[in-house]
């Protein structure tokens, strides 16, 4: 199936989409069809923290969690871009998913990252992050690719 056409069916199935208690996971499970990972999440940014509204791949209390931004590097560097976010698999910055991803337990070894900024003209709305196991998992997605999500 190509990037173009899962593209298309991720914005009509978001179109269609109403809010209700399971859109946030719907939102993700959807975008996953592009951008498969081992891990990813919805947060919403609140004030000075990202607060997690839907997940996959982490430990089910990550949703109770609250990622105060500048504690950690990665989650801050997505939110300061205004693009796609792609970090080297020998990246110094700690995850801050480390001893959450239901794949691995303890330290996440050597994997891709890939983090998106959300915005709404120009006001951070939230993020959508994605970690594999698989250091080169992200390595095939398109810049287009992540700007038409940033933009669904």
């Amino acid at each position: 199936m190509s990037q173009q056409f899962n593209l298309t069916q991720v914005a009509l199935e978001l179109a269609q989409s109403t809010l209700h208690e399971h859109s946030f996971d719907q939102l993700l499970a959807t975008v996953e069809r592009v951008i498969p990972s081992d891990a990813s999440a919805l947060l919403a940014l609140q004030r000075d923290q990202l607060k997690p509204l839907a997940i996959k791949g982490l430990m089910p209390d990550s949703l109770g969690r609250r990622f105060t931004i500048s504690e950690h590097p990665r989650l801050q560097a997505i939110c300061s871009a205004n693009h796609a976010l792609q970090f080297a698999h020998d990246c110094p910055l700690p995850d801050p998913y480390d001893g959450l991803l239901l794949a691995k337990t303890g330290d996440i070894p050597v994997h891709a990252c890939l983090g998106l900024p959300l915005y709404d003209k120009s006001a951070l709305l939230g993020v959508l992050t994605f970690d594999s196991l698989d250091a080169n998992a992200f390595s095939s997605i398109s810049a287009d690719t992540l700007n038409t999500l940033q933009t669904l």
